[in-house]
Formats: structure tokens, C-alpha cells, sequence
């Protein structure tokens, strides 16, 4: 979750009589994987690249599944706390797939994602338990699949 606070906000949005805010800075509040989405929106001459920060495996599936027919997922990174990377940093990296991990009940038990130079991740869910469900939520067309 990331958390905004008033001191942060640029106030030219609300001038203008937009419907969103503009934030200088925003806080991290959970130490866990987050995710940068880059989409390509629009059509022919009349498109734009756009970034999402998104702070959770559930709002990554979310948005993946509602992106209208005029926008394009050009990229997904994963962005690692040091505690899970191991490199005493938090690191970005491109990720090559996401699976979600549910009971036969449809229940989420959890995620799991492995990164552009093979390293899966997944928050304890056991990838191969046979009383597991797996859904492919996301996979980079040139990465091969979480075994």
C-alpha cells in the first residue's frame, strides 16, 4: 500500500478541476513486492506510455485484466524488498511471469513470480503441492513458464 500525504500534494490538478491528484511523493508502507506497469494507450498516431505503481500481486491481476482494448502492456517490473532479493537492497527487475496460487475452493493462497533472470519468488504457497490450483496471470511472451 502506499500512503500520500498533504505536504506532498501538488495542488495544480485540483486548480484545474481535474479528477485526480498529483502527489510529489509517495510512502511505501508495506515491505513486500510491488509492481511498475508501463502501458502504451491510444491507437495509431495518437498514443501515449503511461506508469503504474502497484503494491500488490491482487492489483497487478486486477489491472491486467481490465485493461481496455486501447491499451497495451509494454512492460511489468517487480521491485524486491532486500529481505526477499537477499542483496541487503530492494532491486528492480523485469518480470517474466505471475501465477496465482488457489485452493480447489477457488480461495487465493498466494502468488508466485519469477523474474527475467530466473529467480521465483512466492510468499510460502508450495508451487508444486497437486492440491493447489495454478493460474497464469501474466507471462512475458519471450520468458518460458514457472515449472
Amino acid at each position: 500500500m502506499f500512503t500520500t500525504h498533504r505536504h506532498a500534494e501538488i495542488p495544480l490538478a485540483a486548480l484545474s478541476g481535474e479528477p485526480f491528484q498529483l502527489w510529489r511523493t509517495v510512502e511505501l508502507e508495506q515491505n513486500r513486492p510491488w509492481f511498475c506497469v508501463t502501458l502504451n494507450i491510444g491507437k495509431g498516431k495518437a498514443n501515449w506510455r503511461t506508469t503504474y505503481l502497484l503494491a500488490s500481486e491482487a492489483e497487478l491481476e486486477r489491472m491486467l485484466h481490465d485493461v481496455g482494448p486501447k491499451a497495451r502492456v509494454e512492460a511489468v517490473q517487480v521491485v524486491t524488498p532486500s529481505h526477499l532479493n537477499g542483496s541487503g537492497m530492494w532491486q528492480m527487475e523485469a518480470l517474466a511471469e505471475l501465477v496465482r496460487i488457489s485452493d480447489k475452493n477457488e480461495n487465493v493462497l498466494g502468488y508466485a513470480l519469477k523474474t527475467s533472470s530466473g529467480i521465483i519468488y512466492s510468499d510460502g504457497t508450495d508451487l508444486n503441492s497437486a492440491n493447489v490450483d495454478r493460474a497464469h496471470i501474466y507471462c512475458c511472451k519471450t520468458k518460458p513458464h514457472l515449472s
